[in-house]
């Protein structure tokens, strides 16, 4: 009996045997790595590989051991924060100094031998202070920077702290910053992007942003109750303006020479009203007062304003030098507003479209490197099908004529002003818009012959003083003479 349990054993022991071999056939080998998603155990994260597990060589069955692959996908900064973790980067490098009260604060006082390009200046410095501050010229002249993000707990920006960084593009600002210093951000001639939250500062020094060229538009906090002298002079391409609701006092010539600043939100207790010079000359150049929100619209980097039915362009903010000025805007004709395209030497060309029906005569002010097309004794601007839509000035004022082309539509602003030498002059029936003052002081014009009707010239928009400082002239209709 014995003999025959042993035997039975041996059998089962053989069968079982059998079945392991022909399931497996083999001893496993885990020493296969494989890089696929059935063996990933985790993906890779910020700071780790991604891990995946150790597979049988010959049957690919999966291990419990596993290997890194790769590397870290590193952090997604988004503002210095990561996208995906709670990490958040400063930069290294940076100097700071003891606030002189003793309280444990200080403020960033060099940019030392920091490199970033992007500034995220830490809320407390490697001695464990806390960073109330960005001390004077901190940042000065510091060309390499493009942008600047400053953290909560700074209360103040002293003298200069950021001036001449051409390069600076940005300003990311924090609630409890009360204080901007005189010359902070002054001729930071890049920054477009000025972030203030609606709670911070109190004071804006005097000519804390002068000469930020780049600025098209900010809304100041309603919290500020001093704004300085000179503030935001020279912001040349500063289009909209949202004032502050309380403030203490008219700040002076804050918004002298800001030529472009068409539109402005007025939340002050000051009346404003456009074209004036209260509030800093504020609405000096507007073309209108309101407290709605903003309607200034962009269009491929054209900026547009529509008041009364009449269509503006009144920016560029692109960056192309050959432009194409849009064929309409929302399918109507539009003007361009004085200062448009003022002191931007990168245009080389414009082409202007028959849906033009005035241009202002500082709208291509300081463009010297425009190539005008020339017709007689005078430059202008058009399209590749009509070269001479707008009749943008003569050569010079000493001309004794001029024969004006006869597909022209625009005669500019000023475009003949102090041509005193100027005795007759021929105008084409296709003209549709004589600008302000576009013959003043044409002192010796004494005809003007016009290939149309008189009920056609009664049609034609004529600016204000458009005749202004001629002293007697006739005016010929149907002219068809030389």
């Amino acid at each position: 009996m014995k003999r025959f349990l042993l035997t039975l054993c041996t059998v089962v022991l053989l069968l079982t045997s059998t079945v392991i071999l022909i399931s497996c056939g083999h001893t496993h080998v885990y020493e296969q790595q494989t890089v696929s998603d059935k063996y990933m155990k985790s993906e890779a994260t910020c700071t780790d590989a991604a891990v995946y597990y150790y597979s049988c060589t010959v049957c690919g069955e999966k291990s419990e051991e596993t290997f890194e692959y790769g590397e870290p996908k590193g952090h997604t900064l988004v503002d210095g924060d990561c996208a995906d973790c709670d990490f958040v980067y400063y930069s290294a490098g940076l100097e700071f100094k003891s606030n002189s009260n003793d309280d444990d604060t200080c403020y960033v006082s060099d940019i030392g031998s920091c490199t970033d390009k992007e500034i995220f200046i830490p809320p407390t410095s490697p001695d464990g202070e806390k960073v109330t501050g960005i001390g004077s010229e901190a940042f000065a002249d510091c060309n390499q920077i493009v942008s600047v993000k400053i953290p909560e707990g700074v209360t103040y920006i002293e003298r200069e702290a950021f001036s001449d960084c051409k390069s600076l593009v940005k300003v990311n600002m924090p609630q409890t910053l009360t204080n901007i210093g005189e010359s902070a951000f002054e001729n930071c001639s890049s920054l477009k992007n000025l972030i203030i939250p609606e709670t911070a500062v109190v004071y804006f020094g005097r000519a804390s942003f002068q000469n930020c060229t780049s600025l098209t538009s900010i809304v100041l906090p309603f919290s500020v109750r001093k704004i300085g002298e000179h503030a935001f002079w020279g912001c040349i391409n500063l289009t909209s303006v949202v004032t502050p609701i309380v403030i203490q006092e008219e700040p002076y010539f804050a918004f002298s020479n800001c030529p472009k600043l068409v539109e402005v939100i007025n939340r002050t207790k000051y009346y404003v009203d456009a074209g004036t010079s209260v509030f800093g000359e504020i609405a000096a150049n507007a073309i209108e007062v309101h407290n709605g929100e903003s309607k200034i619209v962009n269009k491929d980097g054209y900026l547009f304003y529509t008041y009364n039915g009449v269509n503006y362009l009144v920016n560029y903010i692109g960056d192309e030098s050959e432009l194409t000025l849009p064929e309409d805007y929302n399918g109507e004709s539009y003007e361009i507003y004085s200062a448009a395209f003022l002191n931007n030497e990168s245009i080389t060309k414009v082409f202007v479209p028959e849906s033009v029906t005035c241009i202002a005569a500082s709208a291509f002010e300081g463009c010297s490197n425009i190539e005008y097309n020339e017709y007689d004794n005078a430059y202008y601007l058009g399209n590749a099908t009509n070269p001479y839509v707008a009749l943008i000035s003569t050569k010079d004022d000493l001309i004794t004529s001029c024969n004006i082309n006869p597909n022209t539509k625009i005669i500019v602003e000023y475009a003949f002003s102090n041509c005193i030498s100027l005795t007759d002059i021929v105008i084409p029936d296709g003209v549709t818009s004589i600008g302000n003052y576009a013959f003043s002081h044409c002192t010796n014009l004494a005809s003007i012959r016009y290939r149309g009707t008189e009920a056609q010239w009664g049609a034609i928009s004529k600016g204000d003083g458009w005749d202004y400082g001629i002293s007697s002239y006739t005016i010929t209709y149907n002219c068809t003479d030389e």
